[in-house]
């Protein structure tokens, strides 16, 4: 398989991922953070992972050459945060004030990262949020942009329901 991670750092869903490829095809490990990549290439020599590729960039800008040619996406977006607060009280303390550009820097890189997919292929999309806005709102704009995709599944993780921090996923297959 051929799967591109567009929000790398710092690499776990990369690393899961080729484990669970059994180190075979290729994972194109990809984030604005260059100093951050070092990590994730440091994680996959230690863990004897080759399938790897890790390169700088920035996930609202379409992809070079790998334009439908993606079995799989991650795409777990810059968020406000907001479903971590149990485990990180430090994020009570992070302003939110610019929560619209940062919905529409995560509608930029959902839009970028579903060139990648060839037909048949899966999206993940994912936050580690609880606000709609930036969950089922961004995912229900991009379906109605987008007729070519479909939403296979989603569900918002919540600590009281489901013992886990705050989060949201969501599965969109390109038909």
């Amino acid at each position: 398989m051929t799967v591109a991670d567009v929000c790398a750092a710092p690499g776990g869903k990369s690393l899961s991922t080729a484990m669970e490829m059994k180190n075979d095809g290729v994972i194109y490990a990809y984030d604005i953070h260059e100093n951050k990549l070092k990590a994730v290439d440091k994680s996959a020599a230690r863990l004897g992972v080759t399938i790897i590729k890790t390169e700088k960039r920035d996930g609202r800008t379409p992809p070079d050459g790998l334009a439908g040619k993606c079995d799989r996406v991650i795409c777990d977006v810059p968020c406000s945060g907001l479903g971590v607060l149990g485990s990180k009280p430090d994020m009570r303390y992070k302003e939110i004030t610019e929560l619209e550009r940062l919905i529409n820097t995560q509608r930029a890189i959902l839009r970028s990262s579903s060139a990648y997919l060839k037909k048949g292929g899966v999206m993940v999309y994912s936050t580690c949020t609880v606000l709609s806005a930036e969950n089922g709102g961004n995912v229900r704009d991009f379906l109605q942009n987008n007729p070519d995709f479909e939403l296979i599944s989603e569900k918002t993780y919540l600590p009281h329901r489901d013992g886990t921090d705050g989060f949201y996923t969501a599965k969109i297959i390109r038909k």
